[in-house]
């Protein structure tokens, strides 16, 4: 995550760490709770920056935010900052030292009151930052191996291969939120109307009081979807306000190179058969069967001399050892394998 490197500069210009600041929302206060009690080394410069922003304000201005992050920047590093007039235009020094010299005082005598304040309060401040902050517990898994999970609050999740979650040691008393960082996941909630539950990946924010759904979200791939099996849920991308809702059979599907979003209905038996054991292939090319399978199986493959892409494999495989799958496709789209510890080398018959 880009806020493990952030000095207390990169936080004071960061829109979401402002925004949890000033706005004070809940799921972003949480979040950020999360993170410091997860970086405990970040924690002190992000502390800093967030009594730097409370103690300093801009006026209404109508400035441009990058105007206002250059600002910011030269009170925090000891620089004079320059005056704007209407219209971002920037003024002469001399008009600057007769009008704003107070200003810029004011601004210093606050730095070096909230310096001061931070540094002789911290120690004595500990014990109250460690009641704000959320211990978090971190799921992984590697490829070739799923994982079931039990939650603080009843819920249960299946996390598919190659995939990591994180979620608080304890839900708070008005939000569940979990963080889906890399992967797949089955999530049947709890339900409790009181105690929304959501999941947060690094495109889209989910939302359900008590449901059933899947979620796929690895890097790697192009397309993330939502899929719901029982109750409702609401979907909602990071760079939009706008919720979609989706029902049982219902699927969302994200498009996160072209920002392109559809809702559509979807094969449960075919979209979830992963979670049953199941290995599906319908009409894929060998590309897409080496992905899966070394996704499945924790396997690399190399691939000897040249292949013909324009055959397709299909086949449904339930908890079958890997060497069964190999022979189907080696007889369907004449391959030959040689299996050597965890690396495979597949190559067309001649």
């Amino acid at each position: 995550m880009k806020y493990n490197s952030y000095d207390t500069y990169d936080f004071l210009k960061d829109e979401n760490f402002r925004r949890w600041i000033h706005e004070q929302n809940e799921i972003d206060d949480l979040f950020w709770k999360e993170w410091l009690g997860a970086n405990p080394e970040r924690a002190a410069k992000a502390l800093l920056a967030r009594e730097i922003l409370t103690s300093i304000q801009f006026k209404k201005s109508g400035l441009d935010e990058n105007i206002k992050n250059d600002a910011l920047k030269g009170v925090f590093e000891g620089k004079r900052p320059l005056r704007f007039s209407e219209g971002n235009k920037i003024t002469s020094q001399k008009n600057f030292q007769q009008n704003y010299v107070r200003n810029i005082a004011a601004a210093f005598i606050v730095l070096i009151f909230v310096f001061g304040i931070w540094f002789t309060s911290f120690q004595s401040s500990t014990e109250s930052k460690e009641a704000e902050i959320v211990k978090i517990i971190e799921k992984e898994t590697e490829k070739g191996q799923k994982l079931n999970l039990s939650l603080s609050d009843g819920s249960k999740v299946k996390l598919n291969a190659d995939s990591r979650l994180s979620m608080p040691e304890k839900f708070s008393d008005s939000l569940r939120v979990v963080e889906l960082n890399n992967g797949e996941a089955f999530f049947e909630i709890a339900r409790n109307e009181q105690k929304p539950f959501i999941v947060r990946s690094q495109n889209v924010m989910v939302e359900v009081l008590g449901t059933s759904f899947n979620v796929n979200a690895y890097p790697d791939q192009e397309i993330l979807s939502v899929a719901v099996t029982k109750g409702k849920v609401s979907v909602k991308t990071l760079d939009s306000t706008q919720q979609i809702y989706l029902l049982p059979g219902e699927v969302f599907y994200f498009n996160t190179t072209s920002g392109m979003k559809r809702k559509s209905t979807f094969d449960q038996e075919k979209l979830l058969a992963w979670k049953n054991g199941v290995l599906l292939f319908e009409d894929a090319n060998i590309e897409e069967v080496i992905s899966k399978l070394e996704l499945w199986y924790g396997v690399g493959f190399k691939i000897k001399g040249t292949m013909i892409n324009k055959r397709k494999f299909n086949g449904r495989f339930e908890n079958e050892p890997l060497k069964t799958i190999l022979e189907a496709l080696s007889f369907s789209s004449q391959l030959k394998y040689e299996i050597k510890e965890k690396e495979i080398t597949i190559s067309p018959i001649k």
